[in-house]
C-alpha cells in the first residue's frame, strides 16, 4: 500500500468545495441537537456594551469615568465573543450542505455592515479632519478605504486628520478583532475536514496545543523586546484559536456537557479563576468558555434577539462614536453624560444598521431573522 500525493489533494479539495461534503458529514457521530432557546444573544449583546464602556475608558483616559475599570474588561468581553463564535460557526458549518452555502451565510452577516461601516466613517470623517477637502480625499483616503474593507486594519487605521489630536487616534480600532473572525471563518471547514478524517479530540487537541505554543512564543518575544509587532502578532488568529476551539469542542460535546453541566461548572470556575489570576494563556480559554456557554443554556431569560440582533451593530459603530465624542469635547465637559451618550448612538447605529443593511441581507432561515419572528 502506498501513498498517492496527488489523489489525496484531490480528495481533500473535493471535499472542501462541496462533492463529498455531505459524504463527509455522515461518516461523523450523530451531532447534537442544540436548543432554540438560549440566551446567545442576550450574552452577545451583554460582551458588546462591556467593550463600550471599556472603550469609553481607554479613548478618553479621563479619570472621572474610571469606574468603567471595576465593572468592564473588554479583553475578556472579546474572548467571550469568540467562544460563543466557535460554537456558532461550527455548529453552521456542520449543517450547510456545502461550503458553498456555508461561505455565503458567513458574508451575508458579516460583510454588508462591515463595508458601509467603514464607508461612512471614510466619507464623514472629511468634516471634523483637520485637512482640508481637497487634500483629505487623496492617497492617504484610498489607503484607508483598501486597507480597511480588506481587514487589513492595522496597516492604516487612521485618516487624515481625523482625532489627529486625541490619545488615540485610529477611527475604528475594534475592527481588528473582525479580521481574527473572518481568518476563523476560512479555517473551519478545513479544520472540519481534518475532524472528520482524524477525529475530534486529535485534532482539537493538537491545534490547541499549537496555538498555545504560537501565543506563549509571541507573549515571550514581546516581553523581552517590547516591540509592539509581537503584541499585535499574538492577537492574530492562531494566538486567539484556543477560545474558538473550546467552543466548538463544547458543541460537539454538548450532550456530554449538559449531562454533567453542574460538575462542568465547577471545573470552568476552577480554569478561569487559576488562568485569570496567573495569567496563564493555555488555561483560561477552557475556564472561560465552560462559563459562557453554562449562561447561554442556563435559565432563559428571555429573548434578546426579539427586535433584532444588535450586538454586532454596536461592536462595529460604538469605536468611531466615542472618537467623535471625544472629539467634541464632551468627554472633557460631562464624562458620565458621554458615556451615556455614546451607549444610546451606539444602540440606535446598531438599530437602524440591523434594519436596513444586515437584516435584507440574510436568508429568510437565518438564526438571526427567526429570532425576530
Amino acid at each position: 500500500m502506498y501513498f498517492n500525493a496527488t489523489e489525496d489533494v484531490s480528495m481533500t479539495i473535493s471535499a472542501l468545495t462541496g462533492s463529498n461534503w455531505r459524504t463527509m458529514q455522515k461518516q461523523s457521530a450523530t451531532l447534537p441537537a442544540i436548543p432554540s432557546h438560549n440566551n446567545m444573544d442576550m450574552l452577545r449583546l451583554f460582551f458588546a456594551v462591556m467593550v463600550v464602556l471599556a472603550h469609553c475608558h481607554d479613548l478618553s483616559l479621563n479619570s472621572a469615568v474610571s469606574w468603567i475599570e471595576s465593572v468592564s474588561n473588554s479583553t475578556l468581553a472579546v474572548k467571550g465573543f469568540f467562544v460563543i463564535s466557535g460554537f456558532l460557526v461550527f455548529m453552521s458549518c456542520e449543517k450547510s450542505r456545502s461550503t458553498k452555502e456555508y461561505f455565503n451565510k458567513r458574508i451575508r452577516r458579516i460583510y454588508p455592515a462591515y463595508f458601509f461601516v467603514v464607508t461612512t466613517c471614510a466619507i464623514l470623517g472629511c468634516f471634523i479632519s483637520d485637512w482640508p477637502i481637497s487634500r483629505y480625499f487623496g492617497v492617504d483616503f484610498l489607503k484607508f478605504i483598501l486597507c480597511n474593507l480588506t481587514f487589513l486594519n492595522f496597516l492604516h487605521p487612521d485618516l487624515p486628520g481625523v482625532f489627529a489630536h486625541q490619545p488615540v487616534n485610529a477611527v475604528n480600532g475594534a475592527l481588528w478583532t473582525i479580521k481574527v473572525e473572518v481568518s476563523f471563518y476560512f479555517a473551519v471547514p478545513l479544520i472540519c475536514w481534518l475532524i472528520h478524517r482524524f477525529g475530534r479530540i486529535r485534532v482539537i487537541s493538537i491545534l490547541y496545543v499549537l496555538s498555545a505554543v504560537y501565543f506563549s512564543i509571541c507573549d515571550h518575544m514581546y516581553m523581552s523586546t517590547h516591540r509592539e509587532i509581537w503584541n499585535l502578532l499574538s492577537k492574530q488568529l492562531p494566538g486567539q484559536l484556543n477560545y474558538f476551539l473550546c467552543g466548538a469542542v463544547l458543541y460537539y460535546y454538548f450532550d456530554i456537557f449538559k449531562h454533567y453541566k453542574s460538575i462542568a461548572i465547577l471545573l470552568g470556575l476552577g480554569f478561569f479563576a487559576i488562568g485569570l489570576t496567573l495569567d496563564l494563556e493555555y488555561i483560561l480559554p477552557i475556564g472561560l468558555s465552560i462559563l459562557v456557554i453554562s449562561i447561554a443554556f442556563g435559565p432563559f431569560l428571555g429573548n434578546a434577539g426579539r427586535y433584532g440582533d444588535f450586538s454586532y451593530g454596536i461592536y462595529i459603530w460604538h469605536y468611531p462614536i466615542v472618537q467623535t465624542l471625544i472629539a467634541f469635547g464632551l468627554f472633557t465637559a460631562s464624562p458620565n453624560l458621554a458615556v451615556g451618550a455614546a451607549c444610546v448612538i451606539a444602540l440606535a447605529a446598531a438599530v437602524m444598521s440591523w434594519h436596513f443593511i444586515e437584516k435584507p441581507w440574510l436568508f429568510r432561515t437565518s438564526h438571526y431573522v427567526a429570532a425576530t419572528q
